[in-house]
């Protein structure tokens, strides 16, 4: 079964959008049952993190959250 990805952001330039994108791709492989979604799942928990720390108040640990 093909996904559908060109409404994928292929090169997001802001951690959010780099989010949003992988978010999106998992939910496509996973709706095909396409055992891979895991691998971008795991991307996604680290960006979803960073994500966080960049709108926190005091950036938890980043010295330069730009």
């Amino acid at each position: 079964m093909r996904i559908k990805t060109e409404d994928i952001d292929w090169q997001p330039r802001t951690a959010p959008e780099a989010l949003a994108a992988l978010e999106l791709l998992s939910s496509r492989l996973r709706e095909a049952d396409d055992r891979r979604a895991v691998f971008i799942d795991v991307y996604a928990i680290i960006t979803r993190r960073v994500v966080e720390v960049t709108r926190a108040d005091d950036h938890k640990g980043f010295l330069d959250p730009r």
